[in-house]
């Protein structure tokens, strides 16, 4: 064989076999970093889910004790008044509940305890301010 013509067959299975060794590594290489980069994108959507969740039950919390002491206020200026809002204080109550619920749905297991137990407390405070 003419050195010149095993000089450029060679050269033509040197760029083969590099591309045909480069396209699977490249492709395992990209897929890893696919991979990795959708569970860094799932767990900070998690970890905002979580933080909107926690959020809405302070949230709730602060409207319910903020409905508990203006229905208080207004007991002590007028009875109909005060048992109105107390009424709607007690509604509000319920979106503390709702609020826990989204919490033991989304959030890991070691706050759907904290969750209920707060929930409990400020039912416990409701009840014996209504009483």
């Amino acid at each position: 064989m003419d050195p010149g013509l095993a000089a450029v067959f060679g050269a033509a299975m040197g760029v083969i076999g590099s591309a045909l060794g480069g396209v699977p590594l490249t492709w395992a290489a990209s897929r890893t970093q696919m991979r990795t980069q959708l569970q860094a994108d799932h767990l900070r959507w998690k970890g905002e889910l979580r933080r909107e969740t926690y959020l809405g039950l302070l949230n709730s919390v602060r409207a319910a004790r903020g409905a508990l002491a203006a229905s208080l206020d207004e007991m002590n200026v007028s009875h109909e008044d005060g048992q109105r809002s107390m009424a709607e204080a007690w509604r509000v109550l319920a979106s503390v509940e709702s609020a826990a619920a989204a919490v033991q749905l989304e959030g890991p297991a070691e706050m759907a305890a904290p969750a209920n137990d707060l929930t409990e407390a400020l039912f416990s405070v409701f009840k014996a301010a209504y009483t």
